[in-house]
């Protein structure tokens, strides 16, 4: 184990999941590289509020340059995953009326 909380994170990932797609009809007509400065910022919002948890309760962080190179390497990685979700599985975005459909709004 990595002598880290059980559920911590998977409790910050729900939430900021459940954030980001609130914002799913705003975000629909973004540019990409808007959606990837919401997302980074949601990811270092999290990582900054587990780490404020962490704080409080006294349990032995890691070395902040160790958090920071983490972040930016899932930061770095984020546009690849799109690109091959995109282009090999061939996700694509949702049209509007698509959306609709699917929450049952038809």
């Amino acid at each position: 184990m990595l002598l880290r909380p059980p559920g911590l994170w998977a409790a910050l990932c729900v939430i900021a999941l459940e954030f980001l797609r609130t914002r799913e009809t705003t975000s629909r007509d973004m540019p990409f590289a808007i959606e990837w400065a919401m997302v980074a910022g949601v990811l270092l919002a999290m990582a900054g509020v587990y780490r404020a948890i962490l704080a409080v309760f006294m349990v032995d962080l890691t070395s902040l340059g160790l958090v920071i190179s983490g972040q930016i390497s899932t930061l770095i990685v984020y546009p690849v995953v799109v690109l091959v979700s995109a282009s090999v599985l061939g996700v694509r975005r949702l049209t509007p009326s698509e959306a609709d459909e699917l929450r049952g709004q038809a």
